[in-house]
């Protein structure tokens, strides 16, 4: 096992090192890596997931006593996607090599295999969790002095890939790493119960700087709700069973209506449903691509539009231009669950219901329910918007499936309610 772990430590921070973009301090690098580790691209990532799988297979102490909730799910979509593979090469007219290659994403999910492994020992989640605020607190930093420079000077100093620098200047957005960033609220928010221990003054900050960056400079909305309601889950948890919660109890009034008012203010802030204003033209797409992806569950029959060339098949995969509504500017990835099932059909949204389902049994009959809360949570909203099965975000997806198995299967007492305020 201590083999295993320090491979897998080595491995993990190599990955950790591409999913914070850490290359973007360094001139040329990411021109190199950009067709193998972008927004749109995780090649390396896969390989090394690959490694760290055989690692696994092979090594004569990978037994696990601890049960792997997921197991099944994972297995169920990784035979579906290939099934799904194999019929699509034959009815688009595609080899199966480019056809895997293209969507070959997908596949990202076996890392659910070694991260549950790994993070089934609590001493590899402390370190786990250390590197990752440790990095996210640094990446933040740099990219909140960035965003400052920019909306000052427009002045770039980071050295980005071809596809941010594009988005910036024609977004005004930076949209590097709001995935794995999104994630790492989540992860502080769960800290309490998952490790009963004290939020430090680092996990404050990476907090702000999250709400900061997403605010501001990605402007991402749905990653912005997603941090601003774990965290604020997370505190009313610990509020509510801190010392004094006989006190909080009494004033449960004054602070529900305080988050009610101040969640609509954000609401309302964020323009989510505002048909006029710069941000419009995202809502009205998404509404289009709703109708359109939810239209092709069964686009060919047990399964949705499937993996057609990007290329050839444009006209299927964003909708055709001048035909349908919003044709040429739609995207799975942007419409949460219904976007992946019009790709993956009826397989995806078994898998998603295995999920949730499974979640939902945890919170009723499991232990660490304040955990399971937050996942729901975050799972919950992503599948609205943004589906955690697109490249970027399958990452953290198949993180937030470990952590969930740890917080059931450890004989451990990790459900610590500690005073945080």
């Amino acid at each position: 096992m201590i083999e295993v772990n320090k491979a897998y430590k080595v491995l993990l921070t190599i990955i950790l090192i591409l999913q914070f973009y850490f290359f973007d301090i360094i001139p040329k690098i990411n021109e190199l890596l950009i067709n193998a580790n972008s927004e749109y691209s995780k090649k390396i990532q896969l390989f090394l997931f690959v490694i760290m799988c055989f690692i696994l297979v092979f090594s004569k102490k990978r037994t696990m006593s601890e049960k792997k909730y997921f197991s099944l799910p994972i297995m169920f979509l990784l035979i579906s996607i290939f099934l799904i593979s194999i019929a699509s090469a034959k009815i688009y007219d595609q080899s199966m090599l480019s056809t895997i290659s293209t969507y070959y994403s997908f596949y990202l999910v076996i890392a659910y295999f070694p991260l549950s492994y790994f993070i089934s020992n609590k001493e590899n989640l402390v370190w786990f969790y250390g590197t990752v605020v440790k990095m996210s607190l640094l990446y933040l930093i740099l990219q909140n002095i960035q965003g400052i420079i920019y909306k000052i000077t427009h002045v770039v100093f980071l050295f980005y890939t071809p596809i941010a620098l594009q988005n910036l200047s024609m977004l005004q957005r930076f949209t590097e790493g709001t995935e794995i960033i999104t994630f790492v609220a989540v992860l502080i928010s769960m800290k309490p119960f998952l490790l009963g221990e004290k939020w430090k003054m680092s996990d404050y900050i990476t907090l702000v700087l999250v709400i900061s960056f997403n605010l501001f400079f990605s402007q991402g909305r749905m990653y912005l709700m997603i941090a601003i309601i774990t965290i604020t889950v997370s505190i009313l948890i610990q509020l509510y069973t801190s010392r004094h919660k006989s006190l909080v109890y009494i004033l449960s009034p004054i602070i529900i209506l305080g988050i009610l008012f101040l969640f609509g203010k954000i609401i309302s802030m964020l323009n989510f449903t505002n048909t006029t204003g710069e941000r419009s033209a995202s809502y009205i797409i998404r509404t289009y691509s709703y109708e359109y992806f939810y239209q092709h569950f069964f686009y060919n029959k047990w399964f949705g539009i499937g993996f057609a060339d990007p290329t050839q098949y444009k006209w299927l995969l964003k909708g055709a231009a001048g035909f349908d509504a919003g044709g040429g500017l739609m995207t799975y990835q942007d419409v949460g669950m219904v976007g992946t099932a019009g790709i993956l059909g009826i397989s995806g949204l078994i898998f998603f219901a295995i999920v949730v389902l499974s979640l939902v049994v945890f919170l009723f009959k499991g232990r660490n329910k304040a955990i399971i809360t937050l996942i729901l949570l975050y799972i919950g909203v992503s599948l609205i918007s943004l589906s955690p099965l697109d490249t970027g975000r399958i990452f953290p997806f198949v993180l937030i499936l470990a952590i969930s198995d740890y917080s059931q299967s450890s004989s451990e007492e990790v459900n610590k309610i500690v005073k945080q305020i």
